[in-house]
């Protein structure tokens, strides 16, 4: 888990998925009362076979938090797949 700005924000981040060929980024955001307030998906382009390997919050970007693992490109070889999700304000 990682903690937004100011803490109004707490973010659970793990690999997902069913088999082994369909594993993907989850990533769920929650408010301070438990509430999802967002929750996303990444399957990567080849539609499967994502591995999340890291979670970061950046303060001095405005609270964008980033992902980054291994992802299979459309040709089936392991790359690198960073996301970020660009905090909005309320």
């Amino acid at each position: 888990m990682v903690l937004g700005p100011l803490a109004a924000i707490g973010y659970v981040a793990g690999n997902t998925g069913l088999r082994s060929h369909e594993v993907g980024y989850g990533t769920v955001a929650f408010s301070l009362d438990g509430s999802v307030v967002w929750r996303s998906h990444y399957a990567g382009p080849a539609g499967g076979n994502s591995f999340l390997r890291g979670l970061a919050i950046g303060p001095q970007t405005g609270g964008t938090l980033y992902e980054t693992g291994a992802s299979d490109n459309t040709a089936g070889v392991s790359d690198f797949a960073t996301i970020a999700y660009v905090a909005k304000p309320r």
